[in-house]
């Protein structure tokens, strides 16, 4: 690891935290809507989502 910019490697920490809440946050969100899907009765749609990702 190399400090010699302390302040760039600190942004690019937050710019891999926030990139990681929000790909966690999508993962969430996509899961909220399968289980929502399954309870409508539609799971052909929640397949074809998965099968597409």
């Amino acid at each position: 690891m190399q400090f010699d910019y302390p302040h760039l490697h600190w942004q690019d920490a937050e710019e891999q935290r926030i990139t990681l809440h929000c790909y966690y946050h999508s993962r969430f969100v996509f899961i909220l809507l399968c289980i929502t899907q399954k309870k409508i009765k539609t799971k052909r749609l929640c397949y074809f989502i998965k099968v597409t990702l």
